[in-house]
């Protein structure tokens, strides 16, 4: 079935765009405000997640750095699961 609200998929691609360009303040304010709205409705494990999304967004903004040799050809793997959402990320670095 198709999301009644296609508004709002375009919205969350731009908000994901924005965070991967560095940009969270929007994210963090929306994030902020859910958890505010969720603290004063008394969810509050809702609320604890919503404030650990901040704490990983904010998390994204400090630098890192990999140390390795230039020539090596490298594969990470990272994998993510909770009770709503699975993901998979694979790099692969070559050449540098």
């Amino acid at each position: 079935m198709l999301d009644p609200q296609p508004h709002q998929d375009r919205r969350r691609t731009d908000a994901a765009a924005a965070v991967l360009r560095g940009d969270i303040r929007d994210a963090v304010t929306e994030v902020e405000a859910s958890m505010r709205e969720a603290a004063e409705q008394e969810r509050f494990e809702e609320a604890a997640a919503l404030r650990d999304s901040i704490v990983a967004l904010k998390k994204l903004r400090e630098k890192q750095k990999v140390v390795g040799d230039a020539d090596a050809e490298t594969d990470a793997v990272a994998f993510f699961s909770d009770a709503s959402l699975s993901a998979v990320a694979i790099l692969s670095i070559r050449g540098g």
